[in-house]
């Protein structure tokens, strides 16, 4: 992480299966986060995206 930036972003770009853009995300969160933290934030907020769209979640296994 960069010293002295105070703030993460967040961005987000959700696709169909053709390839076409259903939705895009982009966020700031102001504060000091460890990059472990940034992470969860990251997941969470895309998920949270995710599901408001009505995406289905898919696993490649």
């Amino acid at each position: 992480m960069k010293n002295g930036v105070d703030f993460i972003g967040v961005g987000a770009v959700i696709r169909d299966h053709d390839g076409m853009v259903k939705g895009v995300l982009a966020r700031r969160y102001y504060g000091v986060f460890s990059p472990f933290i940034a992470e969860k934030i990251a997941l969470r907020e895309g998920l949270k995206f995710a599901l408001s769209l009505n995406c289905q979640p898919r696993s490649p296994c």
